[in-house]
């Protein structure tokens, strides 16, 4: 009798057991993914905590559990080349004319050229960019669209006249007494830029960029003020003065964590060849600062 009491228990047991393993078994999602098996689990009644468990299948039978609550923070940052760019943003500097032929200040007969830098400034909108990643992080080859607006402030009060054989000529303008005596001309440019990075985070470390800058004029004036009696007139003439219609300049770009300094160089002159008066071998040279990035 003993006997067969055992035997009733031991079988109700089997029975148990045997429903709690297939409950456990519904509540188990199994996903073949090729040599790999990935068991989740969608509740344990005991923590209530979900778990991923995944089972590699290899020959050392290795066993890795995850909690999905910190499985995002587990995950690889996701590299993006973009966030290195030196191209986009709103830039800020100063221009200066030289000797192209020279590669340095400005000859003497020249000299009617002459510019106060500090009021002959330089902004650049550089609304759009393109870069391709050669050394991930650390070395890019960049492209993009941009805006470039320049004056140049003249020092000798001049007025820009075209001669009958439709050459430009700085000429002295003795009657009046120029307060503003500018030539305004804006670019649509776009770049070439090799850059490279000391660190693979965004934003930090030394980093230089150099390449070459191409741009098409847009349109240009010569803006003028002047006191005369009691009134201060504003003329503004808008012609192309035989400015050449495109532009190409060497650029350097050196910074520091996210400060960013710029140094132009023209390449090619600044008005057409033989259009203009002592003014053929014009060039610009600016520098200046990132204000904003993009």
């Amino acid at each position: 009798m003993k006997n067969i009491i055992l035997l009733i228990v031991m079988v109700f047991t089997a029975s148990l057991v045997s429903a709690q393993k297939e409950n456990t078994d519904a509540d188990t999602t199994k996903l073949k993914l090729g040599n790999k098996t990935i068991m989740i689990i969608e509740k344990n009644e005991e923590t209530g905590e979900t778990v991923l468990k995944q089972k590699e299948i290899t020959d050392e039978e290795k066993t890795v559990t995850i909690d999905e609550k910190n499985k995002k923070g587990m995950d690889k940052p996701h590299y993006s080349s973009r966030k290195y760019s030196r191209w986009a943003g709103l830039y800020l500097g100063v221009n200066q004319l030289g000797d192209i032929g020279d590669g340095g200040p400005l000859s003497i007969d020249m000299q009617d050229w002459q510019i106060n830098p500090w009021k002959s400034r330089i902004w650049n909108i550089n609304f759009m960019e393109m870069n391709l990643s050669i050394i991930k992080k650390h070395i890019l080859l960049t492209t993009g669209f941009g805006l470039e607006y320049k004056n140049y402030s003249f020092t000798e009060n001049i007025d820009l006249v075209e001669d009958k054989d439709n050459r430009v000529n700085p000429e002295v303008n003795n009657n009046l007494k120029y307060k503003t005596d500018k030539l305004h001309v804006s670019y649509f440019q776009m770049p070439i830029l090799l850059e490279f990075n000391t660190s693979s985070k965004a934003g930090k470390g030394i980093y230089l960029a150099a390449g070459v800058v191409g741009g098409l004029r847009m349109y240009s004036k010569l803006y003028q003020k002047y006191d005369l009696g009691d009134n201060t007139i504003k003329r503004k003439t808008k012609s192309d003065f035989n400015l050449n219609p495109y532009q190409l300049y060497a650029t350097l770009r050196l910074g520091f964590n996210k400060i960013t300094f710029f140094g132009n160089f023209d390449l090619i002159p600044l008005f057409k060849e033989d259009r203009s008066q002592t003014g053929d071998n014009l060039m610009a040279i600016s520098a200046g600062v990132k204000l904003v990035g993009f």
